[in-house]
Order: C-alpha cells, then sequence, then structure tokens
C-alpha cells in the first residue's frame, strides 16, 4: 500500500500493529490449550471479579447474547464456571468462575 501523507501512514502502521497484536495475544491464550473464545470469557469474568450476568458477557465481548451464551457453553463443560439461575421478578442467568483463577495462574507460569 502506497502512502501519501504523515497522517495517513501513522494510522497505517498503527492499525498493522493492532492487528499484530492482537495476533500474539491470541497466540499467546491459546497456547495453554484454552482456545481463545473460551479465554476471552474467562478474561472477562476475570476483570469483573468472577460473576457476570449473561447480558454482561455479551456487551463486554460485543457480541448479541445468543452469541454469548453459546461461547459460555463450553467453559461450562469444562467445569471451570458454573450458571446460576436467579429467581423473582427478574430472572437472569449468572455466571460464577470457578477455576479461571487456575487457568490464569497456569498461564502466569509459562
Amino acid at each position: 500500500m502506497q502512502v501519501t501523507t504523515p497522517t495517513l501512514k501513522l494510522a497505517y502502521l498503527t492499525s498493522s500493529l493492532v492487528r499484530r497484536l492482537r495476533l500474539l495475544e491470541r497466540q499467546e491464550m491459546a497456547c495453554c490449550g484454552v482456545p481463545v473464545s473460551q479465554a476471552m470469557v474467562l478474561q472477562a469474568l476475570e476483570k469483573s471479579g468472577g460473576s457476570l450476568r449473561m447480558g454482561d458477557v455479551a456487551a463486554v465481548l460485543g457480541v448479541v447474547q445468543s452469541t454469548a451464551t453459546r461461547l459460555v457453553e463450553p467453559v461450562v463443560e469444562q467445569g471451570w464456571v458454573r450458571r446460576e439461575a436467579r429467581s423473582g421478578d427478574q430472572p437472569c442467568e449468572r455466571i460464577m468462575s470457578r477455576m479461571g483463577t487456575a487457568v490464569r495462574m497456569r498461564r502466569s507460569k509459562m
């Protein structure tokens, strides 16, 4: 790509750097045997303090709620998080971290 002005050149280089950093981050997460989508769910839980409503998971990941549910399911099946249904006037479903800390510790040892 031929870039002529310094502003366009900076924009091009910045976007290229961001793409490369995202790729490195994904490779780092995947290296622990945890697929990127599952690592993103665990990371969202870690940043939230270990508990999120499904709608909040969707918002953090930038996806619709049905997609968030599909992303959370394999993490639940692994036993790293559990779902907790809330009853009452405003029923909602929360996911709670169980073993996300173990995955984080495993990543830090590598």
